[in-house]
């Protein structure tokens, strides 16, 4: 349950809660941060880090390939 309201106030910042970016799954969680961002690889959700507001396209790309890369 407790993932549902930060999926709402996600959804209400203009963020898709669940987005795919490179081909693989991106889900956004709000927190007192800013919105972390964390990349599907195989079972495992590896954290994109938190940004102050809306994940611009460009830079998220750039960070899932980073991280799929490795």
């Amino acid at each position: 349950m407790g993932q549902s309201c930060c999926r709402r106030r996600a959804s209400l910042q203009g963020l898709d809660y669940d987005a795919l970016v490179g081909g693989f799954p991106v889900r956004f969680t709000e927190t007192r941060k800013g919105v972390v961002a964390h990349v599907q690889l195989g079972n495992q959700w590896i954290n994109l880090g938190a940004y102050g507001g809306r994940w611009p396209r460009p830079l998220l790309e750039q960070k899932v390939a980073q991280a799929t890369a490795r």
